[in-house]
């Protein structure tokens, strides 16, 4: 190339440079565009959130509110109440000095007229007078207080009561069961009056007040929904997720207060965001406030249903737009400068540059001579190159041999493998060969199970009846031995018809052959008609039993269940103490429901509580003579793990044991 092509050339590039400069700098601008413009995206979403958060912490705030007036109220229902039972005892107390005062009066006959007359017209709130011996004198329920009151509280009751010094008063609150099985709570204010040592006593239920606070709130959150001024919607529903009260844009389905419980889950409060849908499919922000009140058992849910993003740009996006439009105008005067610049600089440049082409031409030459000396040099390096390459030759071969020989040595492993694998095979034919006869022989155990069941009950179903026959006949006659017998017959001839039906149950269960009518049923019920069933055992020793009022529902085979359950409630009543009581507990966890029964009985052996649900064992503290060859919890146990659940034995802190069943709810 000579020097003129080569100004030429250096011309052409120079316009091409300019233009590269040129472009370069209005993509610069469409970045700097971009990325003002992602600002005020980005400025636009944070507006967002915070405005989004202040919703947030003004709706927990408001529940927190709630639940706070709520506590107020309760506190100033329950004073109020109180002191008007302390105005009806000091009312009475006053009737009873001046009765005294009168003198010639029978003092007991006209106060018991009096304390009537006062009940007539005290409606549901008792004045009731305690003799010297705490025991109510003149009372609606004077015979059944020790029944209705929990046992441990009636001590903590009379203590309280005994310290109350002549002249002086106490407040007492304490649990009363009602007809139902509900805890209700009391309050009572008592006195004591001279001379007689009597206690002059009246009180409030907690429930009444509650109702009516409960009554007021609910209004109160129907009016904020009504306006609209701090609400959109709300709903109170129990802990078992039974709707109470609902307001405004919200799903009265059972199913939504089980998602909202979801929600809250152990927490005592909680908040989240959905995207819900209008009759006018307006896809709305719905932002959900959700909080536990555990004086009443409620969940209060309450929100707001809107569209903050627009809301938001209404009132942000005027400014936003405004700085946008002055860093696009800035940017744009910047391009032009630097573009006016590059044109200026692009032909001085020029010139400078053709004038050191000259010289570049000059040096060139003499760069040519220095580079033929290097080419020689480079052809002596060629032969080095190529020496070096016959060595890596000879070494290859030497690889190549090593190789070989790892392969020879893999091939004896491979062998040997192939040995160990035949060995396997056999051993594996060994094992299929022992479980199939395990398999027949556990076929032949059920085959003989089953007839043998058959075989057995055929007689012992004749025993039954002859024995029926025996004591019909001899029903009347006066050797009571001779009705003894056929009685001691009939018992037999049960325990040995228990025992076989026991047996073909479990045999049953293992194999897997029990199919279960799954259906959905309340707890309660179940549990109310296994003691209904064992009615007369309990009534033999004289054992109460509790069960409470749940309206928990589950899904299984109420009739397997309740084979459970019989079986539990009559090995309770079987070792525990006469007079004593069995309590039963349901506990609802999530998706899981607890059924606990306890017993004030021997207990079980702390080394014993995983055996006695293994076939033929029993504890070493109920092995009484009481009957039963081990079998019932081994039943228990099948019947329970087929329905996903478990069941195991605690020890009662009182004495005695906690069988507890835990069945999935669904």
């Amino acid at each position: 190339m000579n020097r003129q092509s080569a100004a030429a050339s250096i011309e052409k590039n120079f316009k091409m440079l300019s233009a590269v400069l040129i472009a370069g700098i209005l993509i610069v601008e469409a970045v700097l565009f971009s990325v003002y413009s992602d600002r005020y995206h980005k400025e636009t979403e944070t507006a967002a959130r915070k405005a989004a958060e202040s919703k947030r912490i003004g709706l927990e705030n408001f529940l927190e509110q709630l639940e706070a007036e709520i506590d107020f109220v309760i506190r100033q229902d329950r004073q109020e109440a109180l002191l008007a039972a302390k105005e009806r005892v000091e009312s009475f107390a006053a009737a009873v000095a001046e009765v005294e005062a009168t003198p010639e009066t029978n003092d007991d006959s006209i106060i018991s007229d009096y304390l009537e007359t006062v009940n007539k017209s005290a409606g549901d709130e008792y004045v009731y007078v305690l003799n010297k011996r705490n025991r109510p004198t003149t009372h609606p329920l004077k015979d059944k207080l020790d029944m209705i009151i929990p046992p441990d509280e009636i001590n903590e009751i009379r203590n309280k009561v005994n310290a109350i010094s002549e002249g002086g008063s106490a407040v007492v609150t304490y649990n009363v069961f009602t007809e139902q099985g509900k805890i209700v709570r009391k309050t009572s204010y008592i006195k004591s009056i001279p001379p007689h040592g009597w206690k002059i006593a009246s009180g409030f239920s907690h429930e009444k007040s509650i109702e009516k606070i409960q009554s007021y709130i609910i209004k109160q959150l129907e009016s904020l929904v009504k306006d609209q001024s701090s609400l959109s919607f709300f709903t109170v529903f129990s802990d078992n997720s039974e709707i109470i009260s609902t307001g405004g844009n919200i799903s009265e389905d059972q199913g939504y207060g089980l998602k909202l419980k979801s929600r809250l889950g152990d927490a005592s409060s909680s908040f989240f965001y959905e995207i819900t849908q209008n009759s006018e499919n307006m896809k709305h922000l719905r932002m959900t406030a959700v909080r536990r009140i555990p004086e009443w058992n409620w969940i209060v849910a309450a929100g707001f249903d809107e569209t903050p993003r627009a809301v938001i740009k209404s009132s942000i996006s005027k400014d936003l737009k405004h700085k946008l439009y002055a860093y696009t105008a800035a940017s744009a005067a910047a391009a032009a400068a630097l573009i006016f610049l590059v044109i200026t600089l692009t032909a001085r440049s020029r010139r400078s540059l053709v004038k050191s082409l000259e010289n570049s031409f000059i040096k060139a030459e003499n760069r040519t001579k220095e580079l033929k000396l290097i080419g020689k040099k480079l052809e002596e390096e060629h032969l080095y190159v190529i020496n070096t390459e016959r060595r890596l030759g000879r070494i290859k071969d030497n690889l190549e041999k090593t190789v070989e020989e790892r392969i020879r040595d893999l091939k004896d492993i491979s062998i040997h493998l192939r040995k160990e694998n035949l060995k396997i095979a056999k051993v594996n034919n060994e094992l299929i060969a022992a479980r199939k006869k395990a398999t027949e022989a556990s076929m032949v155990k059920t085959e003989f199970l089953a007839n043998m069941s058959h075989e057995i009950r055929t007689p012992i179903h004749a025993i039954l009846s002859y024995s029926s026959f025996g004591f019909k006949k001899f029903e009347n006659t006066k050797d009571q031995r001779q009705k003894g017998y056929f009685i001691k017959i009939a018992e037999s001839a049960g325990r040995l018809l228990s025992f076989i039906n026991d047996l073909t149950d479990l045999s049953d269960l293992e194999s897997g052959r029990i199919k279960y009518k799954v259906s959905r049923f309340n707890v309660t019920g179940l549990l109310k008609g296994a003691v209904k069933e064992l009615e007369r055992v309990f009534l033999e020793k004289n054992i109460a039993v509790r069960v409470p009022e749940n309206g928990t529902l589950i899904c299984a085979d109420e009739a397997r269940l309740r084979q459970v359950f019989l079986n539990i409630y009559s090995n309770a009543a079987k070792f525990s103490p006469p007079d004593s009581l069995i309590i039963t507990d349901i506990i609802s966890e999530n998706s899981i429901v607890k059924i606990i029964v306890t017993d004030f009985g021997p207990g079980v052996d702390e080394s014993e509580k995983l055996l006695i649900f293994e076939k033929f064992t029993q504890s070493s503290k109920t092995k009484t003579g009481a009957g039963g060859i081990g079998l019932g919890l081994a039943i228990c146990r099948e019947i329970v793990t087929d329905h996903g659940g478990s069941i195991y034995v605690t020890d009662n802190p009182e004495g005695g044991s906690c069988f507890t069943v835990e069945l999935p709810l669904f």
